[in-house]
């Protein structure tokens, strides 16, 4: 694209001025930067990890949002498919949008079934939404509602394809992490089942 409208700008604009824009564009663009979707660059390490595997399965519990602070979007993006799972109301509208060959689920996991207070926020602050009461009122939540959990291994068993394997389970359900990591991996029959690399 770049080779096009450079060689445009040579038929319209004197040398002098493509020269400049060419300077410009090496000083203020980086061309070696490694675009990433995730809060913290958890995507980077993971497309290392998986730099030769043209297509995987993945896991997002709690994925909030099909593309802003995801850690599955690159995969998505490179061909990969998965389940997206997020406890916020409406939260699957925009992944079914955004996400077509994703099975989006609206659920919230825990380790067993109960009803938990889910304390929700407002604008640029719904990736905040927790289980953690003492979160909420750090930050100060908007609006609070109960919703009924259920477990990771339900939905795999409800929703996951019949032999697929997960290579990645990102994990983020504020205030529940800890609960939902470890009804996972004390079960070993269910990671042996699930799991592609154990």
């Amino acid at each position: 694209m770049i080779t096009i409208i450079k060689h445009i700008l040579k038929k319209i604009l004197p040398d002098y001025f493509v020269g400049r824009l060419v300077r410009l564009k090496r000083k203020y663009i980086d061309d070696y930067a490694v675009k990433s979707y995730s809060e913290f660059g958890e995507d980077v390490i993971l497309r290392n990890l998986f730099e030769n595997q043209k297509s995987g399965f993945y896991v997002d519990v709690g994925a909030y949002h099909p593309k802003f602070l995801s850690n599955t979007y690159y995969f998505y993006k490179k061909g990969w498919r998965g389940i997206n799972i997020d406890a916020t109301p409406q939260s699957t509208r925009l992944f079914r949008k955004l996400r077509p060959r994703d099975i989006n689920v609206e659920a919230a996991i825990s380790s067993e079934k109960r009803t938990l207070k889910f304390f929700m926020f407002d604008g640029d602050f719904k990736f905040f939404n927790t289980f953690s009461e003492e979160l909420a009122e750090k930050v100060g939540y908007k609006d609070v509602i109960e919703i009924q959990t259920t477990t990771l291994e339900e939905i795999l068993d409800k929703y996951m394809p019949a032999g697929q394997e997960i290579d990645i389970l990102s994990v983020d359900v504020e205030g529940l992490d800890y609960e939902v990591c470890n009804a996972i991996f004390v079960d070993k029959d269910f990671l042996e089942a699930r799991f592609s690399k154990i």
